[in-house]
């Protein structure tokens, strides 16, 4: 599991903050260009099943042309 919160766009990156297992302290932020949809930072600065998770749910959520929500999460099994 996997809950995504502050998500923002300012101009053409999209900011979140993402909590693996819902865990506070082991927090990591990204962005995203929402052209590209790629990670342009990334603060664990390594890729793992839950940054690669985030990165599928945002580009889920910006596909549906929908405004964006402040907050998600996304489960897998």
């Amino acid at each position: 599991m996997l809950k995504l919160k502050n998500i923002k766009i300012i101009g053409t990156d999209l900011f979140v903050d993402c909590y693996p297992e819902g865990s506070e302290n082991e927090h990591f932020s990204l962005v995203i260009n929402i052209i590209s949809k790629e990670i342009t930072k990334n603060s664990l600065n390594r890729r793992n099943m839950y940054v690669m998770q985030a990165l599928y749910k945002i580009i889920q959520l910006l596909n549906t042309g929908n405004e964006l929500p402040k907050e998600a999460s996304s489960v897998w099994y």
